[in-house]
């Protein structure tokens, strides 16, 4: 189970990748859904659900616009390249962009789709109907930029601990190949050649340890 996750989370591949962009716009469209369905408490439940959980999904190409757009263009040309204040008026311009969908989307989508269904309309102005999607558009993109920035820290951490080990390993070997047998033989008869000026007894345990 755990090597499941951590393949879905963490792994390039095709499917894994698709499989948890899939999983993510599905629970921000459940969770937009749910959440927008309090609005029509007046209404019969089932009528409530439907309503919220399609218009819901209509909006969710503004959301995955916004989301996509930062985390595949802004944070790798712009923030992680410490271009901090280009990034930010890059985020800055896409939010608006992603905020005035939301009026056209409402006039042109959503007022047809509730005269379709014969649901009262309630009349937004523009400026209403903007700050909406600014507020839904930037609570998902805030949810899938955290979720990119923690990958992105995990990532390099792992790689700076492998980096780490493998400095490690280099070091090791490289003390090993100074151990080397007939350096230790050579050096240990350096030793006791000195030795035999000074102690008998010191320079026949060094011997005994050279054979």
């Amino acid at each position: 189970m755990d090597a499941f996750f951590t393949r879905l989370v963490l792994s390039d591949d095709l499917k894994p990748r698709l499989g948890r962009h899939l999983l993510f716009w599905f629970v921000s469209w459940i969770f937009q859904g749910f959440l927008y369905s309090f609005l029509y408490v007046d209404s019969p439940p089932s009528l409530a659900f439907v309503i919220s959980f399609t218009e819901a999904l209509i909006y969710l190409p503004q959301h995955m616009f916004l989301s996509y757009s930062i985390i595949y263009f802004v944070l790798p040309v712009f923030i992680l390249r410490s271009r901090y204040w280009e990034g930010i008026a890059v985020i800055f311009i896409l939010i608006i962009i992603a905020g005035l969908i939301s009026p056209l989307t409402l006039h042109y989508v959503i007022r047809p789709f509730r005269d379709w269904l014969g649901f009262p309309y309630q009349f937004k102005s523009i400026a209403h109907a903007f700050l909406a999607g600014l507020r839904g558009s930037m609570t998902i993109a805030g949810f899938a930029v955290a979720i990119k920035l923690v990958k992105h820290w995990y990532l390099k951490k792992s790689e700076n601990e492998q980096l780490e080990k493998a400095r490690l390993r280099s070091e090791l070997e490289l003390l090993k190949g100074q151990l080397h047998p007939h350096f230790m033989f050579n050096t240990l008869n350096s030793i006791y050649a000195t030795a035999l000026r000074d102690s008998s007894e010191t320079a026949d345990g060094i011997l005994r340890l050279a054979t």
